[in-house]
């Protein structure tokens, strides 16, 4: 493998458990904190936002690469950059934030019902990305090159360009085993076996889902700015939206009028 992301929320490492894990060469340990105290607690439980810092803790003195990952929510947007700042100031160690897009929860918790971004705010969170990297403080989306695609359509700095989550060799092992794309769906009912993720990255399951989409995206006027930076299929709105169209369409719309 490349690389191994072992995405966790910090509450359970240790120094002995990262002593073991510091014995994997090119194993990055991912750490959830989802923005300021208030929110983290609300939206992971009371008293969890002190018990991931404490994990933080102990796995930068441990010596392990670790990355925080952070939910693009509308509480976030509100509070990103004095989160990013009090994060790099506080834990001079980690190698950068990286933000995923809330997408629909795969329990539909009430919690996150108001949380989804609108495509201006998606917008304005991808302008405040630009300017917190030329600040110096490394930030990024993962598994969303519409991010790519507006830093191009808008001439911003800034921006790591970001793979597709529909992107070959892309895999994820679920806490229950499940292979799969995304936290957030079952792409594939596969369960983790020894051998299972070679058999599954050259079965045609695999490639239906990597391949471009050129049934909706063909008739878009912005294909080939998609297409370009990346984005090879179509990113569709959260399940709680009131209209019918596509979500990338909606913040190239809005982009484009810029």
């Amino acid at each position: 493998y490349k690389t191994i992301l072992l995405n966790t929320n910090g509450i359970l490492l240790t120094e002995q458990s990262c002593e073991q894990f510091a014995k994997y060469p090119g194993l990055t340990i991912t750490i959830s904190v989802e923005g300021s105290k208030a929110l983290h607690d609300r939206l992971r439980g009371k008293g969890s936002y002190r018990k991931v810092l404490k994990g933080l803790e102990i796995g930068l003195a441990g010596g392990l690469d670790i990355i925080i990952f952070s939910l693009a929510c509308r509480s976030l947007l509100q509070d990103l950059p004095q989160f990013t700042e009090r994060l790099f100031s506080d834990y001079s160690g980690i190698q950068y934030l990286a933000l995923s897009r809330l997408l629909e929860s795969a329990s539909g918790h009430h919690l996150v019902k108001n949380e989804f971004l609108s495509p201006k705010d998606f917008l304005n969170i991808v302008k405040t990305v630009s300017l917190l990297n030329l600040y110096g403080w490394p930030t990024a989306f993962i598994d969303e090159p519409l991010t790519n695609v507006i830093g191009d359509m808008l001439n911003l700095s800034g921006i790591p360009r970001s793979r597709a989550l529909h992107c070959r060799g892309n895999l994820m092992v679920l806490a229950d085993l499940t292979l799969s794309l995304s936290h957030t769906s079952k792409t594939f009912h596969r369960k983790y076996t020894a051998g299972s993720i070679k058999a599954l990255l050259s079965s045609k399951d695999y490639e239906q889902v990597v391949c471009a989409n050129q049934n909706t995206c063909g008739t878009c006027r912005h294909a080939a700015f998609c297409c370009d930076n990346g984005l090879l299929r179509p990113v569709k709105t959260v399940s709680n939206s009131m209209t019918d169209s596509l979500f990338c369409q909606e913040v190239l719309n809005l982009a484009q009028a810029h």
